[in-house]
C-alpha cells in the first residue's frame, strides 16, 4: 500500500485522489485563475520565501511546469493555496496580470496541512525549523501524539523526534533562522547547539557555528575529548583556579579551550557583565 506520503504527493500533483478525504468530494479541475483572485494560507508551513527570483527567471523561459493547488473560499469567487506558494510568488513576478494554472480541490482542513507539509519538503525545500514548526502546530491542533504524526506523514518516529528537537532552540536563535539569509549552520549542527544548558549558551554556539567556527565534527571532538581525559583522570585543561587574600574563583572555560591568562581575563569581563546587568 502506498504511503501517505505517496499519495500526498499525487494528490498535490493532481493525478490521484486522497483516499481518506472525508469531505468526499475527490473531484477536482485543472483551470487558469487570475494571480489576483487567489490568497496565500496564513497558516501555511512556509514562513520566508528564499529563491523567488530565480524560480520566476524559470517560469519566465519555459512557463510553469507543475500548476499549483488550490480551494474554492466559500460564498466567494475567490482561492485559497493548499500547495505553491512559492510557484504563484514566483509567476506573479514572471507572468504579471497572467492568468495562472491551478488544480481546484476541497479537502479537509487536516488533510490540506499534511498535504502543504509534504508538498514543501519534496518541491519547495521547507527549512528544518519551518518544518518543525509546522509539525509541531499540526500535532497541536489535532492532538495527535509524535507516533501517530509520524505514521500521518511517512516518517520515522525516530526522524521526527530528532526534528523537533530545534524547538528547543532560544527563541533568538529562532527568529534569526527564520528572518535570515538562505544557507547558515546545518540541521546536525543546530541539534547540537539545541542541547546547549542555557540560553546564553545556545546563542554563544550559535553565532560561532555562523562563523563557521563549530560544526557537529567540532562537537563529537569535543566530547571525545572529554571523555578520553575522564577515563585517564588526566586533570581537564579548562579548569583554573585563582587564588586571592578574599576569594577563590574556579574559571571552567567552555569547549575544552584551554585556560590560557588571556581568555580568563576575558571570561571574567564577561562574567562581571553579566552579573552587572542582574544587578541593574
Amino acid at each position: 500500500m502506498a504511503s501517505l506520503t505517496d499519495r500526498l504527493s499525487r494528490a498535490a500533483a493532481g493525478t490521484s485522489a486522497l483516499g481518506f478525504d472525508p469531505t468526499g468530494r475527490s473531484a477536482q479541475r485543472l483551470v487558469e485563475i487570475p494571480v489576483s483572485d487567489i490568497e496565500a494560507d496564513p497558516g501555511q508551513p512556509r514562513k520566508t520565501m528564499r529563491g523567488i527570483e530565480d524560480l520566476a527567471a524559470s517560469i519566465r523561459n519555459q512557463g510553469l511546469l507543475s500548476p499549483i493547488v488550490v480551494e474554492p473560499l466559500e460564498g466567494s469567487t475567490r482561492y485559497r493555496i493548499i500547495a505553491g506558494h512559492r510557484r504563484h510568488a514566483a509567476f506573479s513576478l514572471a507572468k504579471p496580470g497572467a492568468p495562472i494554472p491551478a488544480i481546484v480541490r476541497t479537502v479537509a482542513e487536516q488533510t490540506r496541512r499534511e498535504l502543504q507539509i509534504v508538498e514543501n519538503l519534496q518541491r519547495e525545500q521547507l527549512a528544518p525549523l519551518e518544518e518543525a514548526l509546522a509539525l509541531k502546530e499540526l500535532q497541536h491542533d489535532f492532538g495527535l501524539s509524535q507516533k501517530q504524526l509520524a505514521e500521518r506523514l511517512g516518517r520515522s518516529e525516530a526522524s521526527l523526534s530528532e526534528l523537533l528537537r530545534l524547538l528547543d532552540l532560544a527563541p533568538e536563535i529562532q527568529e534569526d533562522l527564520l528572518r535570515g539569509p538562505e544557507g547558515g549552520p546545518t540541521k546536525s549542527t543546530l541539534l547540537e547547539v539545541a542541547k546547549a544548558p542555557s540560553a546564553d549558551r545556545q546563542k554563544e554556539l550559535y553565532e560561532r557555528a555562523r562563523r563557521g567556527e563549530y560544526t557537529t565534527g567540532t562537537a563529537k571532538a569535543q566530547k571525545a575529548a572529554k571523555k578520553k581525559r575522564k577515563k585517564s583522570h588526566e586533570p581537564e585543561p579548562n579548569v583554573r583556579t585563582v587564588e586571592s587574600e578574599i576569594a577563590t574563583v574556579v574559571i571552567t572555560l567552555c569547549d575544552g579551550e584551554a585556560t590560557t591568562p588571556s581568555a580568563c581575563i576575558a571570561a571574567l569581563k564577561r562574567s562581571i557583565e553579566i552579573l552587572s546587568e542582574a544587578e541593574a
